[in-house]
């Protein structure tokens, strides 16, 4: 019988050290999961500012593509790397007649004698540029716009390229770093969402939507 007393305190020690040890904390494992995550964020950094400075190089090359293509053909202005300008965007607007101002929307109504003006700038003054335009109709008809010409800006081609697409040649002098023209439109002209798309010599600037009403 004096056995159970060192027996109970051999279990009791036991117990102790067996609860200490379900309380010791795993640091290598807290310090690795750590490392770890510090591991993963520097890769999504890094990938993060790599993707940023790849799309920036994409930038300054279409950018540079743009200002290659826009001297076009031969005879005609063509834009170089030292040129100091922006990039050049399209502008397309819907014009009142009556007080030359924009309508601030892109219904264009045959009521009211609107027009479709479009711009491209910046580009470089005093020089001639071939211009494209090329329309698209919501339906299989005669186009029946009408362009706006002057000394500066002439059509020098007009094909109806499809039942429902027109598509016009222009050659017009810049000034105040600006390309553009006007297009009226006839009382019978069907009514629905056109798209207008402008080229300068071989740049393209998008495509760009308007609708006609009454």
């Amino acid at each position: 019988m004096k056995t159970l007393p060192k027996l109970t305190l051999s279990i009791l020690l036991l117990s102790t050290l067996t609860a200490h040890a379900m309380y010791i904390p795993d640091l290598f494992g807290a310090y690795e999961q750590g490392a770890s995550r510090a591991r993963y964020e520097n890769q999504q950094d890094a990938y993060y500012y790599e993707e940023i400075r790849r799309q920036q190089l994409e930038r300054q090359r279409q950018e540079q593509q743009i200002q290659q293509r826009m001297g076009g053909q031969s005879g005609y202005y063509e834009y170089s790397y030292q040129d100091s300008l922006p990039e050049p965007r399209l502008y397309v607007q819907v014009i009142n007649q009556k007080t030359g101002k924009d309508k601030g929307h892109m219904n264009l109504s045959l009521k009211k004698n609107d027009m479709l003006c479009w711009a491209v700038t910046p580009v470089n003054s005093a020089q001639t540029y071939q211009v494209s335009e090329l329309f698209t109709m919501p339906v299989h008809a005669t186009f029946t716009g009408n362009a706006g010409q002057n000394t500066n800006n002439q059509l020098t081609s007009s094909v109806q390229t499809s039942s429902n697409t027109a598509k016009f040649g222009r050659q017009i002098y810049a000034t105040k770093n600006q390309l553009d023209a006007c297009w009226t439109f006839a009382t019978n002209t069907p009514k629905g969402i056109y798209h207008i798309r402008v080229g300068v010599g071989g740049a393209e600037f998008g495509t760009q939507s308007f609708k006609v009403v009454d």
